[in-house]
């Protein structure tokens, strides 16, 4: 399962720009800011997009992300996630 959590993010984050921390936007195969890359950001930035593609459905979004409901639901309160 970590594999494929991996696998997605991978992907979703070569095919879309991530909004990070930095105030910048950055996309696999460009160069990263100095500044490094927060982890967190990216986490909730796909967490975010994958929420917004499910209509906020929380069982589409974990089935999307191959992640139980329990860990997006822990992760949408960690992160403070809210509808926008």
């Amino acid at each position: 399962m970590a594999a494929s959590m991996a696998s997605f993010a991978s992907n979703a984050l070569a095919a879309h720009a991530v909004d990070l921390d930095v105030g910048r936007a950055v996309r696999i195969g460009r160069a990263t800011p100095e500044e490094g890359l927060s982890l967190e950001a990216v986490d909730s930035g796909v967490l975010m997009r994958a929420l917004e593609k499910c209509n906020w459905n929380q069982t589409q979004a974990a089935t999307y992300l191959d992640i139980s409901r329990r860990t997006l639901i822990y992760r949408i309160e960690k992160y403070r996630l809210e509808r926008g």
